[in-house]
């Protein structure tokens, strides 16, 4: 996907594409540096129901900016729904990048992918839920992609009951 954009060659040392179910697993510790209590099992549930989603009213699926030979280095989760204040819109989780060297350039390149999905979608407008901590190139990123901060999302984890 990024391959399309002609700005994004300047930028990016990796390609970013939408993730197989075949590599779920793989990138499973890149999940865990920033969520260090998400299960295998979790994780592959969850990215595993996104990416055979068939809903065409709402996509969804999973980036992933691969480094040459192979090394994801960077994912972000999508699904589009609607929003009552922007209508129809690209809800991203997980925007993650873990690299020892191009942290800006990889969350640079996720940033234009999640633009570009976005349009052709046709969505009107792109939130992003970055998990706590680490997240210092992501927030750069999508600053410089035009992102602003709209709202807080507040959480209350909820205990399971034994009903």
């Amino acid at each position: 996907m990024a391959e399309h954009s002609p700005s994004l060659e300047r930028i990016s040392p990796c390609q970013v594409a939408l993730l197989p179910l075949n590599r779920i697993a793989q990138v499973y510790p890149l999940v865990q540096s920033a969520l260090p209590g998400t299960k295998l099992e979790d994780w592959i549930d969850y990215a595993s129901a996104l990416v055979l989603a068939e809903d065409s009213s709402a996509p969804s699926g999973i980036l992933a900016a691969e480094r040459p030979r192979d090394c994801v280095a960077g994912l972000c989760a999508f699904q589009g729904r609607r929003d009552l204040e922007h209508g129809s819109i690209l809800q991203v989780e997980l925007l993650i990048v873990l690299s020892l060297f191009d942290e800006a350039r990889i969350a640079a390149a996720l940033a234009s992918e999640i633009e570009y999905t976005a349009r052709r979608l046709g969505c009107r407008a792109v939130h992003c839920l970055l998990p706590d901590g680490g997240a210092d190139h992501a927030q750069r990123a999508l600053r410089a992609f035009g992102h602003r901060l709209e709202g807080r999302v507040y959480c209350k984890a909820i205990a399971r009951s034994a009903c």
